[in-house]
Protein backbone atom coordinates (compact mmCIF):
# COMPACT_ATOMS: atom_id res chain seq x y z
CA UNK A 1 0.00 0.00 0.00
CA UNK A 2 1.50 3.35 -0.97
CA UNK A 3 1.73 5.91 1.81
CA UNK A 4 -0.70 8.77 1.58
CA UNK A 5 0.65 12.27 2.15
CA UNK A 6 -1.52 14.49 4.31
CA UNK A 7 -2.07 18.08 3.24
CA UNK A 8 -1.72 20.39 6.20
CA UNK A 9 -2.92 23.96 5.69
CA UNK A 10 -0.21 26.59 5.99
CA UNK A 11 2.77 24.24 5.97
CA UNK A 12 5.48 23.65 3.42
CA UNK A 13 5.92 20.30 1.69
CA UNK A 14 9.04 19.54 3.76
CA UNK A 15 6.98 20.12 6.94
CA UNK A 16 4.33 17.76 5.58
CA UNK A 17 6.89 15.09 4.76
CA UNK A 18 8.52 15.40 8.18
CA UNK A 19 5.21 15.18 9.99
CA UNK A 20 4.16 12.18 7.91
CA UNK A 21 7.44 10.43 8.78
CA UNK A 22 7.00 11.26 12.47
CA UNK A 23 3.46 9.90 12.43
CA UNK A 24 4.58 6.71 10.69
CA UNK A 25 7.51 6.26 13.09
CA UNK A 26 5.35 6.87 16.15
CA UNK A 27 3.17 3.95 15.08
CA UNK A 28 6.16 1.59 14.71
CA UNK A 29 7.15 -0.46 17.76
CA UNK A 30 9.83 -3.03 18.39
CA UNK A 31 8.66 -5.87 20.61
CA UNK A 32 10.91 -8.45 22.24
CA UNK A 33 9.06 -11.65 23.05
CA UNK A 34 10.81 -14.24 25.20
CA UNK A 35 9.62 -17.65 26.28
CA UNK A 36 10.89 -19.21 29.47
CA UNK A 37 12.69 -22.51 29.06
CA UNK A 38 10.19 -25.35 28.82
CA UNK A 39 7.39 -22.95 27.93
CA UNK A 40 4.62 -23.38 25.40
CA UNK A 41 5.41 -24.48 21.88
CA UNK A 42 3.71 -21.46 20.26
CA UNK A 43 4.11 -17.78 21.00
CA UNK A 44 0.34 -17.46 21.40
CA UNK A 45 -0.77 -15.51 18.35
CA UNK A 46 -1.84 -16.16 14.78
CA UNK A 47 -1.00 -14.26 11.62
CA UNK A 48 -3.73 -13.27 9.19
CA UNK A 49 -2.96 -12.01 5.71
CA UNK A 50 -4.99 -9.38 3.87
CA UNK A 51 -2.63 -7.61 1.50
CA UNK A 52 -0.91 -6.46 4.63
CA UNK A 53 0.36 -8.84 7.25
CA UNK A 54 -1.73 -8.37 10.35
CA UNK A 55 -0.72 -10.17 13.49
CA UNK A 56 -2.68 -11.55 16.34
CA UNK A 57 -5.90 -12.70 14.77
CA UNK A 58 -6.75 -15.03 17.62
CA UNK A 59 -4.86 -15.28 20.87
CA UNK A 60 -4.39 -17.71 23.66
CA UNK A 61 -5.23 -16.15 27.00
CA UNK A 62 -2.30 -14.40 28.71
CA UNK A 63 0.27 -15.47 26.16
CA UNK A 64 3.80 -14.10 25.92
CA UNK A 65 2.68 -11.47 23.41
CA UNK A 66 0.36 -9.89 25.99
CA UNK A 67 3.32 -8.92 28.11
CA UNK A 68 5.26 -7.60 25.10
CA UNK A 69 2.39 -5.36 23.92
CA UNK A 70 1.34 -7.02 20.67
CA UNK A 71 -2.19 -5.87 19.86
CA UNK A 72 -4.86 -6.67 17.26
CA UNK A 73 -4.31 -4.38 14.28
CA UNK A 74 -0.52 -4.44 14.43
CA UNK A 75 1.06 -5.02 11.03
CA UNK A 76 4.19 -7.14 10.99
CA UNK A 77 7.20 -5.37 9.46
CA UNK A 78 10.08 -7.66 10.44
CA UNK A 79 10.96 -10.76 12.45
CA UNK A 80 14.48 -10.67 13.93
CA UNK A 81 15.46 -7.90 11.48
CA UNK A 82 14.22 -9.96 8.51
CA UNK A 83 11.74 -7.84 6.54
CA UNK A 84 8.46 -9.68 6.02
CA UNK A 85 6.45 -6.94 4.30
CA UNK A 86 6.70 -8.59 0.86
CA UNK A 87 7.10 -12.21 1.93
CA UNK A 88 4.73 -15.17 1.60
CA UNK A 89 2.59 -16.01 4.62
CA UNK A 90 4.11 -19.48 5.02
CA UNK A 91 7.67 -18.12 5.07
CA UNK A 92 6.71 -15.73 7.88
CA UNK A 93 5.24 -18.60 9.90
CA UNK A 94 8.43 -20.61 9.35
CA UNK A 95 10.55 -17.64 10.40
CA UNK A 96 8.54 -17.24 13.64
CA UNK A 97 8.67 -20.98 14.37
CA UNK A 98 12.46 -20.91 13.98
CA UNK A 99 12.69 -18.43 16.89
CA UNK A 100 13.16 -20.81 19.78
CA UNK A 101 13.29 -18.71 22.95
CA UNK A 102 13.41 -15.08 21.83
CA UNK A 103 11.92 -13.11 18.97
CA UNK A 104 12.15 -9.42 18.04
CA UNK A 105 9.16 -8.13 16.07
CA UNK A 106 8.84 -4.72 14.44
CA UNK A 107 5.18 -3.84 14.09
CA UNK A 108 3.16 -0.85 12.95
CA UNK A 109 -0.34 -0.08 14.10
CA UNK A 110 -2.80 0.16 11.21
CA UNK A 111 -6.50 0.76 11.27
CA UNK A 112 -7.28 -2.52 9.52
CA UNK A 113 -11.04 -1.94 9.42
CA UNK A 114 -10.46 1.34 7.58
CA UNK A 115 -8.03 -0.35 5.19
CA UNK A 116 -10.56 -3.09 4.42
CA UNK A 117 -13.27 -0.51 3.75
CA UNK A 118 -10.95 1.49 1.48
CA UNK A 119 -10.02 -1.68 -0.43
CA UNK A 120 -13.72 -2.51 -0.89
CA UNK A 121 -14.41 1.01 -2.11
CA UNK A 122 -11.49 0.86 -4.53
CA UNK A 123 -12.76 -2.45 -5.97
CA UNK A 124 -16.27 -1.03 -6.30
CA UNK A 125 -14.92 2.08 -8.08
CA UNK A 126 -12.76 -0.02 -10.45
CA UNK A 127 -15.81 -2.13 -11.33
CA UNK A 128 -17.88 1.01 -11.93
CA UNK A 129 -15.15 2.50 -14.15
CA UNK A 130 -15.01 -0.73 -16.20
CA UNK A 131 -18.80 -0.67 -16.62
CA UNK A 132 -18.77 3.01 -17.65
CA UNK A 133 -15.93 2.44 -20.14
CA UNK A 134 -17.82 -0.50 -21.62
CA UNK A 135 -20.99 1.62 -21.93
CA UNK A 136 -18.96 4.41 -23.55
CA UNK A 137 -17.49 1.96 -26.09
CA UNK A 138 -20.99 0.73 -26.96
CA UNK A 139 -22.19 4.32 -27.45
CA UNK A 140 -19.17 5.13 -29.63
CA UNK A 141 -19.74 1.98 -31.73
CA UNK A 142 -23.42 2.84 -32.14
CA UNK A 143 -22.57 6.43 -33.07
CA UNK A 144 -20.05 5.24 -35.65
CA UNK A 145 -22.65 2.90 -37.15
CA UNK A 146 -25.24 5.73 -37.32
CA UNK A 147 -22.76 8.03 -39.06
CA UNK A 148 -21.98 5.31 -41.62
CA UNK A 149 -25.71 4.69 -42.22
CA UNK A 150 -26.34 8.42 -42.61
CA UNK A 151 -23.51 8.68 -45.13
CA UNK A 152 -24.97 5.79 -47.15
CA UNK A 153 -28.45 7.40 -47.09
CA UNK A 154 -27.03 10.71 -48.30
CA UNK A 155 -25.29 8.97 -51.20
CA UNK A 156 -28.50 7.12 -52.11
CA UNK A 157 -30.59 10.33 -51.97
CA UNK A 158 -28.18 12.18 -54.20
CA UNK A 159 -28.71 9.46 -56.73
CA UNK A 160 -26.26 8.36 -59.33
CA UNK A 161 -24.06 11.06 -60.66
CA UNK A 162 -25.04 12.10 -64.17
CA UNK A 163 -22.58 13.79 -66.47
CA UNK A 164 -23.60 17.24 -67.76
Amino acid sequence: WPSQRQHIAGSSSSDQSGRQDQQANSRVKELVIERPAGGRKSYGFAIRTFRILTVRGRCESLSYVDYAGLLPGHVLISVNNFSVEAVEHRLIEDRIRSCHQRMVLRVRFENVAERVELARRALRLRRLIREKLSALKQIEDRQKKLVEEASECNRDEDGPETPN
